[in-house]
């Protein structure tokens, strides 16, 4: 389904210049292409435990040819993000890109890995989840949909820092998150200050 400002989208293409393109030779060639053909992109697997939820995946997201001063390609740089709450998963994707960088490349050290949310997983109990969902009931005569989501939170981050630790994500009512089209509701951000505050007075 084609939003509307995509319906009006144009490409158009010039020649700019009459010098040939730098082109990769064919080793390079060769790696960029089985990297592109083996790697495991999208959902890897699903949850046993939550029916419909996605429990590993991964995202190759840039692909990007870098170059030295003179504008001389030397490298090809593939940019991948991976989401699991379990920690098991990310580190298996880490070897795994290791292995797919030694396949292609003959040395793994081309994989480095910056940063990684950590596993946050689903926790059947959870005291304060009944807490919010009472104060909630109690406050509008609402109960919240309680729902697990698949993606990369700083309460994994938080718990990873922490140790094991009750914790919740909550929110207000938020549409099309991370396009130009966002939006939020200023009523629900209200209420949803409300149920903090007073879930922190009852913790108090």
């Amino acid at each position: 389904n084609m939003i509307p400002a995509d319906k009006v989208f144009t490409c158009t293409a010039e020649i700019l210049s009459e010098t040939p393109a730098l082109c990769m030779d064919d080793k390079t060639t060769h790696a960029v292409l089985s990297l592109l053909t083996l790697v495991r992109d999208g959902v890897l697997s699903m949850s046993a435990h939550v029916k419909g939820l996605v429990a590993h995946s991964r995202n190759l997201g840039i692909v990007k040819t870098l170059t030295d001063g003179e504008g001389k390609p030397t490298a090809v740089k593939f940019s991948m993000s991976t989401r699991s709450a379990s920690n098991s998963h990310l580190d298996d994707s880490e070897r795994e890109l290791e292995m797919l960088a030694l396949a292609c490349t003959g040395d793994d050290e081309n994989a480095t890995h910056r940063a990684r949310y950590p596993g946050w997983d689903y926790a059947p109990v959870s005291p304060l989840r009944d807490l919010w969902t009472r104060i909630s009931e109690e406050t509008y005569g609402v109960t919240p949909r309680i729902e697990v989501i698949h993606a990369g939170l700083e309460c994994g981050i938080l718990c990873d820092k922490l140790g094991e630790m009750d914790i919740i994500s909550v929110g207000p009512d938020m549409k099309d998150i991370h396009t130009p089209r966002e939006m939020l509701s200023i009523p629900s951000v209200e209420r949803t200050y409300r149920l903090v505050c007073e879930t922190l007075r009852s913790l108090a």
